[in-house]
């Protein structure tokens, strides 16, 4: 037997192909087969319903477009609002479900409804340290103060480069329009740079924001 240890390595490749996609779909998936897929997404969101059911609907598609990809679902446990409609979503079609919930909601809440695996973490700071080891990407759906102060650190994070990982906002019936604008004038104004212009995605369309997400992946990727 052949040792491997001083194996040579491919480090880099030259690949010649077609300038059309042919017709047949398998050509195409050939050519997707090693582009970075998510395969871990952390969800953040209400755990109201809020009072339209479009945000339910949003919940419910963003969690078919999970278990479409294969992706699986970290969010922040519990089975309330639309926090718990994407985790049934998931879980009920067969996908990876992961909560991470601080002990001290359970003990608010000892009769709580848990989907999926559980983890308890003593405190919110721990909650917070693991969805960012465990997470590909981030996501929010519209949700309340929680759920904006997640997604804001998340982003001030990569402004920090404290990580490279992607971060999208699922803007349900502009949900989120405010904040946006607000963002948008911190630019205007100087207290944000020209480079944080494009530090997250935005969509009011889940395949639309998850191929967004993934394509950050690829520049990423790409740029190592």
């Amino acid at each position: 037997m052949c040792s491997t240890a001083d194996k040579p390595a491919l480090h880099t490749v030259v690949v010649y192909c077609g300038s059309s996609l042919g017709n047949n779909e398998a050509f195409v998936k050939a050519a997707q087969a090693d582009k970075p897929a998510l395969h871990t997404v952390v969800v953040y969101c209400g755990s109201s319903l809020g009072n339209n059911e479009a945000f339910v609907k949003a919940a419910q598609e963003l969690g078919k477009s999970l278990l479409k990809r294969n992706i699986s679902l970290i969010y922040g446990g519990g089975s309330w609002g639309i926090m718990g409609v994407i985790a049934k979503t998931v879980h009920e079609g067969g996908g990876n479900v992961q909560g991470i919930v601080p002990k001290f909601f359970l003990e608010r809440d000892p009769e709580s409804t848990l989907i999926g695996d559980t983890i308890t973490v003593e405190d919110m700071h721990a909650r917070k340290k693991m969805f960012c080891e465990k997470a590909d990407a981030f996501i929010a759906l519209p949700g309340g103060i929680g759920t904006l102060e997640e997604i804001v650190e998340m982003i001030c994070w990569a402004r920090l480069k404290l990580h490279t990982k992607p971060v999208g906002i699922l803007n349900t019936l502009n949900y989120y329009g405010g904040i946006l604008e607000w963002y948008q004038n911190a630019l205007k104004v100087g207290f944000l740079n020209p480079c944080d212009a494009n530090l997250f995605e935005v969509s009011d369309n889940c395949e639309q924001l998850i191929d967004a997400l993934e394509s950050r992946l690829t520049v990423l990727a790409n740029s190592t």
